[in-house]
């Protein structure tokens, strides 16, 4: 019996003793823990990401994104430049990373009033103009300004404008079609400006898609003529008889369909662009959006150069139409119209359809026309 008592004893106080040694050897380990992690030497911070090979510091980006916003506003195109855009230099005797930028010089800017342009822009980014130059080539020339941007970097901007008669083309009646025609557009490989019928069937989908392959987007406003137009055969279409609102309303529901849309010229509108008030309303819409102005001229008694006029946009006005009959032939004579009359002038506006055959003729002709320049609509218009 002594026994039993005995044994159970021994037996009931093992485990009291195994719980006191586990728990010991826990709190060991978690001092010896707090011990290394308190005096372990600190890991140092991986070094800073080199940047990327020939890519501006940040200071510089926001004066080369600055420049080109201001000059994106003014009309200025942009061109791909040929070389490298960052090269390496030694201005005002330290080794600099240049960084240039070149765009084209629209008509309604002289080379006498780029510093004042630049300089707004620059001045407040702490970037100072430290050089100017002019440069000829042949009929190109161009206006070259430098200003620092930060330590060991400067950034240069390029105005190119070329003594070559300018050519400004414009294809109406866009929006309904895609395929075989918008390959031919494509195809043209100079700057051409699509004129888009707001609310057809691929009317957003150009606007935002044929940017990408270096077409300026117009809006082809629907406007009464003395054609028969079916009811509902435009979402939105100005008429005589509206008031200056409606059609202004009207205008802004229509350039809010077309993303990226730079201005506006008339789709029919004999009727429509002799009615001052319509028409009023009409730049009223350009204006607070700050839009030029084409004016197909479909009547000789339109008054919408006038209003617009009156309304200080920038505007230009049709002086060919270049497939009034669609045969090749035709098409042909009616382009060499064209360049006849931009040569004389130095330049002129020529307005064709978004027809194939319209289109694959142009194609054709661009590949071999010399001695002009090609440009957007946006380049033309003046105040």
């Amino acid at each position: 019996m002594d026994l039993k008592r005995h044994s159970a004893g021994k037996s009931g106080r093992t485990p009291r003793f195994v719980l006191v040694l586990s728990l010991a050897g826990v709190l060991a380990l978690a001092a010896l823990f707090w011990v290394w992690k308190a005096f372990r030497p600190p890991t140092p911070f991986p070094p800073p990401t080199a940047p990327r090979a020939g890519a501006p510091v940040s200071h510089t980006q926001v004066l080369l994104d600055a420049l080109a916003r201001r000059l994106s506003e003014a009309g200025f195109v942009r061109i791909e430049d040929a070389g490298s855009p960052v090269r390496s230099e030694s201005l005002q005797r330290q080794k600099v990373s240049v960084f240039r930028q070149t765009y084209r010089v629209p008509r309604r800017h002289e080379s006498t009033d780029l510093s004042s342009l630049l300089n707004p822009v620059a001045n407040p980014l702490g970037s100072n103009l430290v050089l100017t130059l002019t440069q000829k080539k042949g009929p190109v020339s161009n206006a070259v300004f430098t200003f620092t941007a930060s330590f060991g970097e400067a950034v240069e901007v390029v105005f190119e404008k070329s003594d070559l008669p300018k050519v400004c083309l414009i294809i109406d009646d866009a929006g309904y079609q895609k395929g075989e025609s918008l390959e031919s557009l494509y195809g043209f490989k100079v700057p051409v400006t699509l004129s888009i019928i707001p609310g057809a069937e691929f009317s957003k989908v150009l606007a935002e898609e044929v940017p990408g392959h270096g077409v300026e987007v117009m809006c082809h406003m629907p406007m009464e003529g003395h054609e028969k137009v079916e009811a509902g055969a435009y979402k939105e279409f100005i008429k005589v008889g509206m008031s200056p609102l409606e059609a202004k309303r009207l205008v802004v529901e229509a350039l809010d369909s077309l993303p990226g849309c730079k201005g506006l010229n008339n789709h029919m509108g004999s009727r429509a662009t002799t009615d001052v008030e319509l028409m009023d309303g009409v730049c009223g819409a350009l204006k607070e959006r700050g839009l030029y102005f084409i004016d197909s001229k479909t009547s000789a008694g339109s008054v919408a150069w006038e209003e617009a006029e009156k309304a200080h946009l920038l505007l230009s006005a049709r002086d060919v139409f270049l497939d009034d009959v669609v045969e090749p032939g035709l098409i042909l004579k009616q382009l060499n119209v064209l360049v006849r009359k931009a040569k004389k002038r130095g330049w002129a506006v020529g307005i064709g359809h978004f027809k194939l055959t319209t289109l694959q003729t142009l194609e054709k002709a661009f590949r071999q026309l010399k001695g002009v320049q090609f440009v957007y609509a946006s380049e033309v218009v003046k105040e």
